[in-house]
């Protein structure tokens, strides 16, 4: 069964009363545009809406691409949740019989609507602010360890999958999440391509999967502490400053080679630099890279020239 266009969606939604066999979806609206059309939130293969009643706001996501596995995959993280103080996680559940589209049901994920900010946005509105972009730092080493310390991994940590709310971090997005009873199967995703290691492949798919991208979000934030005009340098809406080139060439990154002038920054991007070399499952955790020199024998940042404002 072909899956709904993003316009069959979006005139599914109109009428929740009908579309919906969720009690709570029923009799809920969807929030609109200016225009009062249903305002749809695009990703990679979903499109989600914002269902709210006087009680409670949702965020329904639509599939426009087939996701294998889906229902146990939510069932994995349900479980979890009900079985761990996990505070950086929403509560999400997967309903197979979710929306009604020419007279057939479809699945979507009803998840609690987080009212946030996406990192890279949060970031944009604070990044002169060495303060808060320091209390950022330590939430997201928070949230790092918590992930490292119940060994199981979100798979595309990136800006958009990352929401502040009250200066505190929560994921969403589960759909390429690791736990270890999902460990036989496939990965879906291998994740934004501005945050993960260019010898990430569908192979790799356990608990380790997040390192790279966490010693990226971590060094970013960290460079933008030490110097904010970094940010109206490097950011281009779909980053955190790296890009995907960086990674695949990272002796000639015009970033890394800015970060390695900086004192604080210097052992950082050079860490980061060797790590783009090394094979996947020899990245390591976000405290190891913290706190010691990764040793490689071939690269070797250059500096430029770096001005201070």
């Amino acid at each position: 069964m072909s899956l709904p266009r993003g316009d069959e969606y979006n005139q599914a939604v109109q009428n929740p009363a009908i579309s919906f066999a969720d009690i709570e979806l029923k009799n809920s609206t969807v929030e609109t545009t200016p225009l009062g059309l249903p305002k749809p939130y695009s990703g990679g293969f979903t499109t989600t809406y914002k269902l709210k009643n006087s009680r409670k706001n949702w965020a329904v996501r639509c599939f426009t691409r087939e996701i294998k596995d889906l229902q146990k995959r939510y069932q994995s993280i349900g479980g979890f949740m009900s079985s761990n103080n996990c505070s950086f996680l929403v509560d999400a559940k997967y309903v197979k019989n979710g929306i009604r589209i020419r007279g057939n049901y479809y699945p979507i994920i009803k998840m609690d609507w987080l009212e946030g900010e996406p990192l890279n946005i949060y970031i944009d509105k604070i990044y002169n602010q060495k303060t808060k972009l320091q209390s950022l730092l330590q939430e997201f080493v928070n949230l790092i360890n918590q992930l490292e310390r119940f060994g199981i991994a979100h798979g595309d940590l990136q800006h958009g999958n990352i929401m502040v709310k009250n200066g505190k971090l929560f994921l969403i997005d589960y759909d390429g999440m690791y736990f270890s009873d999902l460990a036989n199967l496939n990965v879906n995703e291998l994740g934004h391509p501005n945050f993960q290691h260019p010898r990430r492949t569908s192979n790799d798919y356990n608990k380790l999967i997040d390192r790279f991208s966490s010693i990226i979000i971590y060094t970013a934030i960290k460079a933008v502490s030490i110097n904010p005009n970094l940010w109206r340098k490097y950011e281009n809406g779909d980053n955190l400053l790296f890009k995907g080139s960086d990674f695949i060439n990272p002796q000639n990154s015009p970033l890394l080679k800015e970060l390695v002038g900086y004192s604080e920054l210097k052992q950082l991007a050079n860490n980061v630099a060797t790590v783009c070399t090394l094979e996947f499952k020899k990245i390591p955790n976000l405290n190891t890279f913290l706190n010691n020199t990764i040793a490689s024998s071939t690269i070797v940042l250059q500096q430029v020239t770096t001005v201070r404002s």
